[in-house]
């Protein structure tokens, strides 16, 4: 789960993508919860999931190994 939390945090995916992508995938809320709690449409929440996914695909890193927190600064956003 961890290695999840760090693969949702990703530097190439939006701050409001990851977000819902955590939800989502960690948490296994809907998308109707997610659009319900975030003030937003389930569209909006579909669209913000395929952007997370695209960014991960089209990605070149290394999403096996999570990354230290000193090095990343993407992993500030998961200390929060």
């Amino acid at each position: 789960m961890l290695r999840m939390l760090f693969v949702c945090c990703d530097d190439a995916i939006p701050r409001e993508s990851q977000l819902v992508m955590a939800l989502k995938t960690l948490c296994g809320f809907s998308t109707a919860e997610i659009a319900l709690r975030l003030f937003t449409t389930e569209e909006n929440v579909y669209k913000r999931l395929a952007r997370a996914r695209d960014r991960l695909r089209k990605g070149d890193g290394d999403l096996g190994t999570p990354p230290s927190t000193r090095s990343n600064p993407g992993c500030q956003v998961c200390l929060r």
